[in-house]
C-alpha cells in the first residue's frame, strides 16, 4: 500500500502483527507497532518529520562547526544548514527522497550523495528494513565511487518508546561509560564520565537527555544493547 505525503512515498511493511511505515524522504523510520503497541511515536502524514525522527544522518550525523572542517589539510566550507546555530547538520540527505524497493515484509532505499558544496565526494548509500517475529533490523551500507579515499560517518535519529505508557514512567539504559559535553551551538567540547544510574536503568521522568555517549560497552555476542522498560516489564 502506498500513500504519498510531504516525507514522500510511504511504504508500508507487515508480518503478523508486527508493521511498520518507512518514509522515502530521509529514509526515516516513521512507525513501527507490535501488537498495536507503538514503538515509534506517531506524526501526521501530513507533516514534515518532526525533530529528524528516524532520518538518516550521512555522510556525517550531529553537526559541524560553522561548516568547515579539515580534509587532511584542505579546509572545506559545507553550506550551513543550522542557520540559527550556524552549523552545517545532520549530513546531506535529510531531505532527499530515496529509490525504493520493496516487499510485503522488508524495503531497501538506496539514495547516492554526489560532489557538492564542502564535500566532493561520490557515496552510494542503502538502507535495508526488513521485519522480524518480534521487531526490525536495519542494515547500512555506504560504497565509496570515489577516486579516492573518501572521509565518512553515518548516523540515525530513532525516535523510540512504549505507546501505551507515559513516557516519564520508562526506563531507559544507556551502558556509556562516557558522555559527550556540548557548547550553546550543541557543539562537542569536550568528554565526561556518564551518569552511572543510565547504565543501571534512569525513568525518563528523573533525567533530561540531549547527550551523546562513548566507551559502550558490548554484550558477549559483540552487540551493544540499549533498552527501554515499561513498569510491567516489557522491553
Amino acid at each position: 500500500m502506498i500513500s504519498v505525503s510531504p516525507t514522500g512515498t510511504q511504504i508500508a511493511l507487515q508480518l503478523g502483527d508486527v508493521t511498520a511505515q518507512i518514509a522515502q524522504v530521509g529514509a526515516s523510520l516513521r512507525s513501527l507497532r507490535i501488537g498495536g503497541v507503538d514503538l515509534v511515536p506517531p506524526y501526521p502524514e501530513d507533516s514534515p518529520t518532526p525533530s529528524c525522527s528516524g532520518v538518516v544522518l550521512a555522510p556525517w550525523p550531529n553537526r559541524v562547526r560553522d561548516g568547515r572542517w579539515d580534509d587532511a589539510g584542505t579546509v572545506r566550507q559545507l553550506a550551513i544548514t543550522e542557520p540559527k546555530l550556524g552549523n552545517a547538520s545532520h549530513g546531506l540527505l535529510r531531505f532527499t527522497a530515496y529509490e525504493v524497493a520493496q516487499t510485503e515484509t522488508a524495503a531497501v532505499l538506496r539514495a547516492t550523495i554526489v560532489p557538492q558544496t564542502g564535500y566532493p565526494y561520490l557515496i552510494e548509500t542503502a538502507v535495508t528494513y526488513t521485519l522480524t517475529a518480534d521487531g526490525i533490523d536495519v542494515v547500512h551500507t555506504l560504497t565509496n565511487r570515489s577516486t579516492g579515499p573518501a572521509p565518512v560517518a553515518l548516523g540515525t535519529h530513532p525516535f523510540v518508546t512504549i505507546g501505551d505508557v507515559d513516557p516519564h514512567d520508562l526506563v531507559l539504559r544507556i551502558p556509556a561509560e562516557t558522555a559527550f559535553e556540548t557548547d550553546e551551538r550543541m557543539l562537542p567540547t569536550g568528554t565526561r564520565p556518564a551518569d552511572a544510574t543510565l547504565r543501571e536503568g534512569a525513568r525518563l521522568g528523573d533525567v533530561s537527555l540531549d547527550t551523546g555517549f562513548a566507551d559502550l560497552t558490548r554484550d558477549a555476542d559483540g552487540i551493544v544493547r540499549h533498552s527501554l522498560t515499561a513498569p510491567d516489564g516489557r522491553q
